[in-house]
Order: C-alpha cells, then sequence, then structure tokens
C-alpha cells in the first residue's frame, strides 16, 4: 500500500520567480505649486527654439517630428525642469540600484525636444552612453484609440517599452511572448528608465502638435557621506 500511494504522488509544482525586473519611474509635476503655468512656459521655450532652428535634427524622429538640439537645459527658462528631474534621477537610483538615503550624485543632463505633428513618431531606439533617460509630456494624447492590425488597442503618441530579451521569432498565437509596456502622454508627467530599455512613439493624430522634452542623464560622481 505505502509503494502504491509513492507511486501516484504528484510532483511538487513549477516554481516561478521574476528575475532581473526593469523599473520604470512615473511622476506627475502637476502636484508642485505652480507646474500648470510652468508647463505653458516650457511650451513657449520649446515652441521660441523651433522658429529659431527651424531644421532641428534627424535620429530617431520621422518626417512630421521636429527634434531639437540637445542643449535645450541651457536655457534658464526650464532651469526647474531640470533640477525636478535630477531629483528624480537620485530618486530613481537610491531605489532601484540600491543607493543609500544619503548619497548624492552629480550628474550631467543632454536635453532636448520633439515635436510631434500628424502622423509624426519616434522609430524603435535606445540611448547610448548614459545611465539613464527621462520623457516630460507638456501635452495629453488624444483620447481616442487606435486599433493596430494584431488587435492591440493603443492611444496614439503612446510611449512604448519593448522586452528585449524574448524572442519574437518563435511567436504563438494567444501567448503573449513579447511583452511591452506603454505610457500614454499626459502633460506634466515624467517617465524616467533605463537608457538601454528600447522604446519607440507611436505616430500622433488630429491636428495639434504635441510636444515631449527627452534627456540623458550622466552619472559624473557618487558622493558618500
Amino acid at each position: 500500500m505505502t509503494k502504491k500511494k509513492e507511486e501516484t504522488k504528484k510532483a511538487p509544482p513549477l516554481r516561478v520567480g521574476s528575475i532581473f525586473e526593469t523599473m520604470v519611474g512615473l511622476y506627475d509635476c502637476n502636484v508642485l505649486t505652480g507646474w500648470s503655468e510652468y508647463n505653458h512656459e516650457i511650451i513657449a521655450t520649446v515652441m521660441k527654439e523651433r522658429i529659431d532652428n527651424p531644421e532641428g535634427v534627424y535620429r530617431s524622429n520621422s518626417a512630421g517630428t521636429w527634434h531639437s538640439s540637445d542643449k535645450l537645459f541651457e536655457k534658464p527658462e526650464l532651469r526647474r525642469l531640470q533640477e525636478t528631474e535630477a531629483g528624480l534621477c537620485s530618486s530613481y537610483i537610491k531605489a532601484c540600484w540600491r543607493g543609500k538615503p544619503t548619497d548624492k550624485f552629480k550628474m550631467r543632463f543632454q536635453a532636448w525636444a520633439m515635436m510631434y505633428s500628424k502622423g509624426g513618431y519616434a522609430t524603435y531606439h535606445t540611448h547610448p552612453n548614459c545611465h539613464l533617460s527621462v520623457v516630460y509630456f507638456c501635452h495629453d494624447s488624444p483620447e481616442e484609440e487606435k486599433v493596430m492590425a494584431t488587435g492591440v488597442k493603443v492611444r496614439p503618441g503612446d510611449l512604448e517599452f519593448v522586452d528585449t530579451r524574448c524572442n519574437e521569432q518563435h511567436m504563438l498565437p494567444n501567448l503573449v511572448q513579447f511583452p511591452t509596456y506603454r505610457v500614454t502622454p499626459k502633460a506634466g508627467n515624467i517617465v524616467v528608465f533605463p537608457s538601454w530599455l528600447p522604446h519607440f512613439v507611436h505616430p500622433v493624430s488630429g491636428e495639434k502638435d504635441r510636444i515631449s522634452i527627452a534627456a540623458n542623464m550622466t552619472i559624473m560622481q557618487h558622493i558618500r557621506e
């Protein structure tokens, strides 16, 4: 009897754990005093920059998307935005990279504006040679959703991150083997993420231009107290 019970005993279930998680930080600046008014100042600064430099540059942006120079944080009007992002990057480092609460960091930023016109988008890319990347949204995304050929619903202008560890060449129907994570733009919101994480921006729709400001952050010095 004992032997028979041993033969029919079920194997223990597979234990599945999560390792090497990718941490993405989200923050709403609208909780800060006077930020809504300051957002208008940010937009005005970017609009003036486009008038002064209408050609812009081309990198991951498509035709229909204007890309400013990467010296945007040299403008005094954007000092508050840079200081806010520096604080958020510091919080990210301490929370995700096991920094101590008293740690301080000297950082270098490169920032540029992206102005998306109707149909404009940013192609799949990463941000090399830096530690963290940050995106600030000046405008909301339209509420209407678009249905892609795969049946997935997205909003125009969504920022989409892609998991690089999956093999999309062997995908099977109805199994999510190629996971993604989307962020819908909201005015005043900031996203912080590791710069190696691939991402792209879905084409915008409508007649209104939409602006976001991207930045790369490099840690120049880690100060322990």
